[in-house]
């Protein structure tokens, strides 16, 4: 009241275990003081960055790289092995809302916008691909999956690619030997 600021805070109440939004109004005759529970709205808040965090940690215990990506080709999430592959590739990190064609070669910019308009529209692709980085190449079997809302709108793709490095060259080999 003495600076004529209102005031905002969320409070813990122990006694009822509640927690209450506190927004206070002064005026120049008195002080206007709204208590709002929103005791559901942190459970639920909790429950959903509990979920994120177990999901966060499903996807980067794998070694797949995967990229979650919308129609307007812009990266929504991604796995810690996406992330490490583009430090490798481009020298730098991923993040969300860059454009996935910052991380695809311009040698595969004309495939892979083909297969990704083919996966918005529904259908799931699978192939093998030899990917000539700048300082390395290697073998992917890469994957575009649609991804679905609740109206069975496609709404994203999922670009997922393992390194098939190692199962190539044991593949040549065995060519090899047979020729």
């Amino acid at each position: 009241m003495d600076n004529n600021e209102t005031s905002r805070f969320e409070d813990y109440h122990f006694s009822s275990e509640r927690w209450f939004n506190v927004v206070a109004y002064p005026s120049s005759e008195r002080l206007t003081i709204f208590f709002r529970d929103i005791t559901n709205e942190r459970k639920l808040q909790q429950i959903l960055i509990y979920s994120e965090q177990k999901l966060r940690a499903i996807l980067d215990s794998t070694t797949d790289s995967n990229i979650l990506i919308n129609p307007d080709l812009k990266i929504l999430s991604f796995s810690k092995s996406a992330n490490d592959l583009a430090k490798k590739a481009f020298n730098r990190e991923i993040e969300e809302m860059d454009s996935i064609l910052d991380f695809i070669m311009s040698s595969d910019r004309s495939s892979f916008l083909q297969h990704i308009q083919k996966a918005f529209s529904g259908e799931v692709i699978t192939l093998e691909k030899e990917v000539k980085f700048d300082k390395f190449t290697i073998w992917t079997e890469a994957s575009f999956f649609p991804v679905y809302n609740s109206a069975n709108e496609v709404i994203a793709v999922t670009y997922n690619s393992i390194d098939i490095s190692k199962r190539k060259k044991e593949e040549q080999k065995v060519i090899k030997q047979n020729e």
